[in-house]
């Protein structure tokens, strides 16, 4: 099965349950999880089932249950959360992209106590700062090592967050920890914010949003910047369920009465539009200005001075050749300024 595939049924997926047509979604995942070897998720895809269909039943013979949206409410969340594992485990069997061919590798490396971690990272801190107080001029090998050691943790660290699929209260803990040690620097907590972000990109876990919303209040601008960042990509990626998590809608009203977050969500979405014209205009100069630029190159060098072509306020008379040049190529001048 290839990349696309998965992709394809996935969205499907999604999309079917975001609509409420519970019935042909069910039906798309039976057919995968029948047709791909996924027994393992047969029990739940059969316990959602029955529930969906004494819904129908009930509703058909008039049965009064005050229970019923609360009930809806859970089978809606609950059938996402089963596209979300057939999904996972799919791209772990069969997808090239890097996050699974990472991950796939790393099942064994996997921090197995994140409160014994914590120390040793503080440890490190500790120990850093005080080499600095004593003799900040000396880097010996052992304290050379030492950094280089940090670093790989640092990398488990963030291959760990990448790859876990739900946290754990452990690992909620840990990251909560982690963003409020004053010693450790900024770059690495905001490293810390990028992981959680790709994370819940690749499998949706609530409590995963909720420590983008947490790690927003920070008043170090290069975690809170980064953490709105992800939030908005996140809030974009999974627009289709997100009526259904009122403790993520409700913290985004509240901040949404702030002028100030307003505004700095403003200049981050104008951001993201500007970076959409990034593809346009690698087409433009690949495709239209340099082969345009190769067949009068001849000339270019020795009759205009592109300096004095391209400045602001430029005449016509100080290249007198110019239009001459480009006569060749009609929109030329335009697409190069």
């Amino acid at each position: 099965m290839t990349d696309l595939e998965i992709k394809d049924n996935y969205s499907l997926i999604c999309k079917l349950i975001a609509d409420r047509e519970l019935k042909p979604a069910f039906d798309l995942t039976l057919r995968l999880i029948s047709g791909l070897g996924l027994g393992e998720y047969r029990d739940e895809y059969d316990d959602l089932e029955q529930n969906y269909r004494f819904m129908l039943k009930y509703t058909v013979e008039g049965i009064n249950d005050p229970e019923r949206q609360k009930i809806y409410h859970h089978l809606l969340i609950s059938s996402f959360e089963l596209g979300d594992k057939i999904n996972d485990n799919l791209m772990m069997k069969f997808s090239q992209e890097v996050p699974y061919q990472k991950k796939r590798g790393f099942s064994k490396l996997y921090i197995t106590n994140l409160s014994e971690y914590l120390e040793q990272l503080k440890e490190f801190y500790l120990g850093k700062e005080l080499h600095s107080l004593i003799n900040p001029a000396a880097e010996d090998s052992g304290a050379v090592k030492e950094a280089e050691a940090h670093l790989q943790k640092i990398f488990n660290l963030f291959y760990h967050f990448w790859f876990v699929n739900k946290l754990s209260q452990e690992e909620i803990e840990f990251f909560r920890a982690f963003l409020n040690l004053d010693l450790v620097p900024f770059h690495e907590k905001a490293i810390l914010i990028t992981c959680l972000t790709l994370s819940v990109i690749r499998f949706f876990d609530e409590n995963k949003i909720i420590l983008l919303f947490e790690s927003y209040d920070y008043e170090d601008v290069e975690i809170n910047q980064r953490a709105l960042i992800g939030i908005l990509i996140v809030l974009y990626h999974y627009d289709q369920r997100m009526f259904l998590f009122p403790g993520i809608t409700g913290r985004m009203e509240i901040l949404n009465e702030d002028p100030a977050f307003k505004a700095n969500l403003e200049k981050v979405i104008l951001q993201f539009i500007r970076s959409k014209e990034t593809e346009k205009i690698q087409h433009l100069l690949q495709d239209e200005i340099l082969p345009e630029m190769l067949k009068i190159s001849p000339n270019l060098r020795n009759k205009l001075s592109l300096e004095g072509l391209l400045s602001e306020g430029a005449a016509d008379d100080k290249n007198p050749g110019w239009q001459e040049i480009f006569k060749d190529s009609p929109g030329l001048m335009g697409k190069m300024e």
